[in-house]
């Protein structure tokens, strides 16, 4: 066996005194008896809080190219005030024939974006987002329509976010100068 040589340190001076000072306040330190109220003991260890659980997923209803189309709305500088329906309101609906020589739909849009809101909400969701064409043309009834719905889910506790499209006003504008011919 091969015995190891380590070099030897030698302590001189005030040295050993210091170093056997600093031993005999250490032993002082520890407690001997756990039952002696003097005894210094540890702070307990602090572990640290849980991470917290991330919060629950925003759910959002993406409803895209509404073109939203008042049924009831108010012509306002017309004598032509609606047909009047069975509970009291005129109706300003597209005729069949303007549907049928058009690319997409009119009348049915109305019903359906009330639709599509009512099944949102019954979900949960409360965070609706309309990514352009929400308005067909943004005629100033079409606007107004359509800010009147979304009042009315706000009072439910929807939020609604808009962006426009093509088909919406991208300014204010003047119930005298707007709208179609």
């Amino acid at each position: 066996m091969t015995r190891l040589s380590l070099p030897r340190l030698r302590l001189t001076g005030a040295a050993p005194c210091a170093a056997a000072l600093s031993l005999a306040l250490l032993a002082g330190c520890s407690p001997s008896d756990p039952s002696d109220p003097v005894a210094i003991t540890p702070p307990p260890v602090q572990t640290p809080d849980p991470t917290p659980m991330p919060a629950a997923p925003t759910p959002v209803a993406f409803m895209s190219d509404v073109h939203f189309q008042n049924v009831y709305g108010d012509f306002k500088n017309s004598q032509f005030a609606g047909i009047p329906t069975r509970d009291g309101k005129h109706a300003t609906i597209r005729t069949m024939y303007a549907q049928l020589t058009s690319t997409r739909l009119f009348n049915e849009n109305y019903f359906a974006f009330f639709a599509a809101l009512d099944d949102a909400y019954a979900k949960g969701i409360r965070v609706v987002a309309l990514p352009g064409d929400y308005t067909d043309d943004a005629q100033p009834m079409n606007v107004d329509g359509i800010a009147a719905i979304m009042r009315e889910y706000q009072a439910k506790g929807m939020r609604f976010f808009l962006a426009p499209g093509n088909h919406d006003p991208v300014e204010p504008y003047d119930d005298n100068e707007a709208g179609k011919n």
